[in-house]
């Protein structure tokens, strides 16, 4: 096995401040945090897995998974058109692709339900406990697609006592309202229940539209949540059920850059004298767009859990969890952004997934402790594409005496099917030696089946017959290795995990199962060696806590995509690529009534191999590639979307303003500069920038808490993403991220 050179670290900062919470004063012991990620309860202390995790106190602030990239060094967020082309990144590797058959490496968990691909994940945040977020292959025990890593998002049980709480936040840049509440409490002797809502309204928009006069990009969305629990002699039924709606007016770029050495014929005609006309300023700090149509998604998400446990006379345990979970998605988008009709397109989305586990678990006293599934996963989702328009423009280019109208339309369907068996096995040796070793053994099948039709004239032209294309594939997943204790305060693990990931298909409108051979559309599945090497302590008082841990993680048949600026994603597999890294954390109560966390992640991912590697516009002009479509050599190159080095920091501090408790906290998250669009222009460099946050509360009586906050304080300009501008070779745009934002929250719990 060939192992990079550069050996880089991970390491993970595992417990949290407590927002709007008297913090430990001096000699008190730093928080215990317990967590799932080896599917019992545990201390994360006692877990030998790089994870990170985020208490329900330290989400305050956050909307929804896009937001964790603030709080978190380990995660990168992915922007996209809309949600069904966003994701995310672990250590350098995720998704991003526009392509419904092609999933992403980094997987979204829901009480031990998985969210499914792409847009479907990006949850919500509402009556959230904690998430914990798993650095490295997960596959072994969560099974499906976690090559790089996963989400493990767990939201509040109910319990046996009486609250109702609530809370009302106003945002005042973005002009941004935000609800919550939650009624939680006793139903009989043996049933508890709990419901948590949520409701956000944004006035104002990330970018201003100068040609519609309108606010674009702004969400408007509201949730609810079921939860009930029911507990009598030696078993349990858990259910949670939510519902999820969505209407954001979305998707509006901004252009960022006109690079006249890449500038086409149609950029410089049309695109080039209707952004002087506008008077915008290209640039980085672009916040104002001319697209003509009106842009919006809408979705409605249903997720349920149904867990049943049974305990054993011998102490074993059995559990069945079953997870049902719908996505229906509906966007509309000026694809050519310009203030009359080249392109513009709809897109919907109908996700239905059902998945089925059963477990059965060892007692958790004992040297040996195991965990024995059997794991089902059925995903079916239908697509349809719509591109149109070529109206006025095109009266100007092909000389008509009345505007002409063109439509493509293609519909696909995604069927995946997956299999497997897995077992856990820890073994205590001593009071020192531990080992542990697990093996998933998976099948797995992907189908798509769909047809394209149309007259447009920059997209494949005529009336395909019905196409389809399927993959199976068999493989396994795996971890083994040791955890020693060398005091009772201190614990070292290495260990080796093999990931998978399964098939992809390239079902964009420029995928080969349209229009040429299906079977070129299949790229192979993916798979990573992944070694760590890892501390975890804390100081005898309790009071410090901190963490590394080393990694070197090798994929192979790496799904790489990147989008070719006019047609689609072109997808390719990677020959090799290796993510190595360096990751500290340390936590600690270091003063009475307060503390600091320090959490650093050296990231170092290349392409050691990767021949045939999407052409970026710059590189065609330079002439260094084969052609339009493919040729271009990105081996020894920095992976897209992966800062080397991320830091957060962050400082909290409890104190009294006469009978009143009051807290102030402040965070600082900063990220290395990096390439952002997988073909690797240069065009879509991001510079370094960091982001500092701080919250103040003063608690105004017993259970009443007002809050004054901030965010990206600094006023820092960056982007979430950077791309070719659909039809206009040599622009490009971005998706920028929020500017300085202030605001006042009031909390109530009774």
């Amino acid at each position: 096995m060939m192992v990079h050179h550069k050996a880089t670290v991970l390491a993970v900062a595992v417990f949290a401040g407590f927002i709007g919470q008297p913090l430990p004063s001096f000699g008190q012991a730093v928080e215990e945090v317990v967590v799932t990620a080896q599917r019992r309860e545990q201390s994360v202390l006692d877990v030998p897995v790089s994870l990170e995790v985020l208490t329900e106190e330290e989400l305050v602030g956050l909307s929804d998974v896009r937001d964790l990239y603030q709080v978190s060094p380990s995660l990168v967020y992915v922007g996209g058109v809309a949600s069904s082309t966003q994701a995310l990144n672990i250590r350098g590797v995720g998704g991003g692709a526009h392509v419904s058959a092609f999933e992403p490496s980094v997987t979204v968990v829901v009480d031990q339900v998985s969210t499914g691909p792409g847009g479907a994940a990006l949850v919500d945040f509402w009556d959230v406990a904690r998430i914990e977020v798993l650095n490295g292959p997960q596959g072994t025990l969560f099974g499906k697609n976690v090559s790089a890593g996963m989400l493990n998002i767990v939201t509040n049980d109910p319990t046996s006592e009486f609250e109702i709480s609530g809370a009302l936040n106003y945002e005042a840049e973005y002009e941004e309202s935000r609800i919550d509440a939650v009624i939680n409490g006793p139903i009989t002797d043996n049933l508890n229940a709990r419901v948590a809502a949520y409701g956000v309204d944004q006035g104002k928009g990330l970018l201003d539209n100068v040609v519609r006069g309108s606010e674009d990009n702004k969400k408007g969305r509201y949730g609810v949540r079921l939860k009930t629990a029911y507990e009598q002699d030696s078993f349990a039924f858990n259910m949670a059920l939510s519902f999820e709606r969505q209407d954001n007016e979305c998707c509006s770029r901004a252009i960022t850059v006109i690079d006249p050495m890449v500038a086409g014929a149609l950029t410089n005609l049309f695109l080039v004298p209707a952004i002087g006309a506008s008077g915008i300023t290209v640039g980085e700090a672009n916040t104002q767009t001319i697209n003509d149509s009106n842009a919006f998604e809408d979705t409605e998400t249903v997720h349920a859990v149904w867990e049943l446990a049974w305990e054993l006379d011998s102490g074993h345990t059995i559990k069945s969890i079953t997870g049902y979970r719908t996505w229906d998605q509906a966007e509309w988008n000026d694809v050519d952004a310009y203030p009359n009709d080249f392109i513009r397109g709809g897109l919907t989305h109908d996700m239905t997934l059902f998945s089925e586990e059963i477990q059965f678990l060892s007692p958790d006293d004992g040297p040996l402790q195991y965990l024995l599934g059997f794991y089902y996963y059925n995903m079916d989702l239908d697509e349809q594409t719509i591109l149109e328009g070529c109206m006025t423009v095109c009266t100007i280019l092909f000389g008509s005496p009345t505007p002409l109208f063109f439509r493509s339309t293609w519909t696909s369907k995604v069927e995946v099917e997956n299999l497997g068996l897995f077992g856990d096995v820890t073994y205590k040796f001593s009071d020192q030696w531990t080992g542990f070793v697990g093996l998933r053994l998976l099948r797995e099948e992907i189908k798509v089946r769909g047809d394209l039709d149309g007259n447009f004239p920059f997209w494949p032209v005529g009336d395909f017959p019905e196409q389809s294309v399927s993959k199976d594939d068999s493989d396994w997943m795996g971890r083994i290795g040791l955890q020693y204790y060398p005091t009772d305060t201190a614990m070292l693990y290495g260990s080796y995990s093999r990931g998978y990931k399964g098939a992809g298909i390239n079902n964009s409108i420029n995928g080969q199962i349209w229009t040429g051979d299906p079977q070129e559309a299949v790229l192979d599945p993916e798979t990573v060696d992944n070694f760590e090497f890892g501390l975890k302590m804390t100081s005898h008082d309790n009071r410090l806590a901190w963490t590394a841990t080393l990694f070197i993680s090798e994929f192979k048949g790496f799904q790489a995509s990147a989008f070719d600026g006019s047609s689609g994603f072109i997808l390719r597999n990677a020959g090799v690529l290796t993510s190595n890294g360096l990751e500290l954390g340390v936590e600690g109560n270091l003063w009475e009534g307060g503390g600091l966390s320090a959490n650093v992640a050296y990231v170092d991912a290349e392409f050691d191999e990767f021949l045939g590697a999407p052409c970026s516009k710059t590189a065609i002009a330079a002439g260094t590639c084969v052609d339009a479509t493919g040729g271009q050599d990105l081996s020894g190159q920095q992976v897209n979307r992966s800062p080397k080095l991320r830091y957060t920091i962050a400082g909290h501090h409890a104190f009294n303003i006469g009978n009143a408790d009051a807290y102030v906290r402040v965070e600082y998250m900063w990220r290395d500069d990096n390439i952002l669009d997988g073909d690797l222009d240069p065009n879509t460099f991001q510079d370094a920038y960091g982001l500092l946050n701080a919250r103040f509360g003063v608690g105004v009586t017993e259970n009443v808490e007002v809050a004054l906050w901030g965010r990206n304080l600094t006023d820092e300009v960056y982007s979430n993403a950077k791309f070719d501008m659909p039809l206009w070779d040599g622009a490009y745009g971005s998706y920028p991220g929020r500017l300085r934002q202030i605001g006042v929250e009031v909390r109530a719990t009774f």
